[in-house]
């Protein structure tokens, strides 16, 4: 009895000490977390699947990396996510890794070919260069935003339907528990998932490569611009989608804007050489071509063809 008595008092001691030390931590966490450097960062809910990872693997390789350096906690949400540091520098570093965006990224049709190059190389090396997680074209944007969609949108169907105790009545009537699914979800589409800050707008500054040169003039794809109703210019435009991290989809887009502006810097120079040739034939007498276009150059006069050979 006295030996019973007596594990029974230090199996209390043990206890009552072990709760001790719990609350010890866990008010020095909340002091410290009191104290924290703190940062909320707004995301789609479409876009969670690349925040979380696949079952929360991202958020877990993120806290593993940087809770040696001050990483206290990451709370992500439906719509924002929080993320709390005992430093600046972790902070940031964090962040970065877990703030995913989705840009839209307007280019003119008659420059896309020159992002995309041959074979899609150049946007391939730009994806690489830059790290960004996908650039999907407009065209099957569609395609990539209903995946994303239908899968949210199961998400909460299936939680609902756990939680059903008649499930039974409803389990052919998926539908039905859409009032479960939050309605920034349920009403997003392809254009209104994109806020004011995620459309870049790169078709300011383009110029067409055609030259009308009868009257030696430069057309400009922004003569034709209507201004007070942008949905009119969207026949003259492409875009590409970029999701990604912010910090990787600001580089992009920055590598696409200015390997626009290289590609500009050329077509206005060889424009501008043109037409003043243009208008040295007009001074001399001789009649102006009608227009230039870049597939008016004849392929079968390059090389041993064109002006003079090799050893001439």
């Amino acid at each position: 009895i006295i030996y019973c008595i007596f594990k029974r008092q230090e199996t209390i001691a043990r206890l009552e000490k072990r709760t001790k030390e719990y609350e010890r931590k866990s008010r020095e966490k909340k002091e410290e977390e009191l104290k924290a450097e703190k940062y909320t960062f707004n995301i789609h809910p479409l876009l969670s699947g690349y925040l979380r990872g696949s079952k929360g693997r991202n958020i877990a390789d993120v806290q593993r990396e940087f809770r040696s350096k001050g990483l206290l906690r990451i709370e992500p949400g439906l719509q924002s996510c929080c993320v709390l540091a005992k430093n600046k520098t972790t902070l940031k570093q964090a962040v970065d890794q877990l703030e995913i965006v989705c840009k839209k990224v307007i280019i003119p049709f008659e420059e896309m070919g020159q992002i995309i190059g041959a074979k899609g190389q150049q946007i391939q090396d730009i994806k690489k260069n830059s790290e960004v997680i996908k650039i999907i074209s407009w065209e099957k944007w569609e395609y990539e935003f209903n995946q994303l969609h239908a899968g949210q949108v199961s998400y909460y169907q299936n939680i609902a339907w756990e939680n059903d105790p008649e499930q039974d009545q409803h389990s052919n009537d998926w539908e039905y528990y859409n009032k479960d699914v939050p309605p920034i979800i349920l009403n997003a589409d392809k254009n209104n998932i994109f806020d004011k800050d995620d459309v870049v707008d790169l078709s300011k500054g383009y110029e067409s490569q055609y030259v009308e040169t009868a009257t030696s003039t430069q057309t400009n794809s922004n003569d034709n611009i209507n201004i007070d109703n942008p949905n009119e210019n969207e026949d003259q435009n492409d875009a590409l989608v970029i999701i990604g991290r912010r910090s990787r989809v600001d580089l992009c887009v920055f590598m696409i804007e200015m390997t626009l502006n290289h590609f500009r810097t050329i077509t206005k120079t060889k424009k501008n050489v043109f037409i003043l040739r243009t208008k040295i034939n007009e001074l001399k007498g001789n009649p102006p071509p009608s227009a230039f276009k870049p597939s008016n150059r004849d392929r079968r006069t390059r090389g041993r063809g064109r002006g003079r050979g090799r050893g001439r």
